[in-house]
């Protein structure tokens, strides 16, 4: 099929013209997607096939321009160039609808990131207030302090105790009293079995079962003197091991049953999961945070 050569003409004119109303938009996407590389690639595709048209429309019409003049207008397009000129145009539409595609799945994917982004903030603003809403007392410096000041290899003689041995190999919770005079080491020493019960329990031990919590009481703190403080030391703990180990359905359940006894005088424990907890206890011979445990204590060690 033979076109007139205005008719021809025209036609890659028109869509020259096309082209000029769309650059402006994908020029938009350029500074828009400038981190994209998914859409940059598209960009440059769609660039490409812009310039490959502009630059076979430029050299055909230049070597037929002496030849239009001569044949006063009457120069045929021919079949073979058509099909050249419709590939060409049919390419830079397509690229073009490629990069309207790409262009909307990266919106889809950044506004996913957004919305990924912002549960997570929101999570973490949530995660706080709760932890606020415990109100537990620094119990870390309290370990960091006390573990600090112990020695190398030091301690390790408690594991040869048989009250100990008695303890830890109970299938039952067991109560275990280490009781000492002042400067005896019973901070130290508890430090160390902080230590030693997270290498055996805690995820990463070889037999992960368990979460360890401790409390260290103090008499010249109100903020750890109680039992209020030590309750909240211990529950601001097990939340961060959730936390820390993902353990979603756990934390949930931990949140919803605070919030749910918060304010009631007794708390109702009835459906509470049986749990085994073992618990050692160090303090004075004598004084309050001992003498109530030494009746209910199977293993009892005495430091003096």
């Amino acid at each position: 099929m033979v076109k007139n050569i205005h008719a021809a003409f025209a036609q890659v004119m028109d869509f020259f013209e096309s082209i000029e109303d769309r650059l402006q938009y994908i020029s938009s996407l350029d500074t828009t997607f400038k981190d994209k590389q998914l859409v940059k690639s598209a960009l440059v595709s769609v660039y490409t096939a812009i310039v490959d048209f502009w630059f076979f429309a430029v050299k055909h019409y230049r070597s037929k321009f002496k030849k239009i003049l001569q044949a006063t207008l009457k120069i045929t397009f021919s079949d073979q160039m058509k099909t050249r000129f419709d590939g060409l145009q049919k390419e830079c539409n397509n690229q073009t609808e490629n990069l309207a595609r790409v262009t909307a799945a990266q919106h889809y994917s950044d506004a996913a990131l957004h919305f990924e982004q912002t549960g997570k903030l929101l999570k973490a603003e949530r995660n706080l207030k709760f932890k606020a809403w415990i109100g537990a007392p620094n119990y870390e410096m309290d370990f960091r302090r006390a573990d600090k000041k112990r020695y190398k290899d030091t301690c390790r003689w408690i594991l040869d105790k048989d009250p100990y041995k008695s303890w830890e190999s109970s299938p039952t919770g067991q109560l275990h009293v280490v009781y000492g005079i002042p400067g005896a080491g019973k901070t130290i020493l508890s430090s160390f079995l902080v230590k030693e019960a997270r290498s055996k329990l805690q995820p990463g031990s070889p037999n992960p079962s368990g979460t360890v919590l401790y409390h260290y009481f103090k008499g010249d703190d109100e903020t750890k003197s109680t039992a209020t403080t030590a309750v909240r030391s211990l529950l601001r703990q097990l939340y961060e091991f959730y936390l820390l180990n993902s353990v979603a359905d756990a934390l949930s359940d931990l949140e919803t049953a605070l919030y749910s006894t918060a304010h009631k005088a007794t708390p109702d424990f009835d459906d509470s999961p049986q749990t085994t907890i073992k618990v050692v206890v160090t303090g004075r011979t004598a004084g309050p945070h001992v003498n109530g445990f030494q009746s209910h204590a199977t293993p009892i060690i005495d430091m003096s």
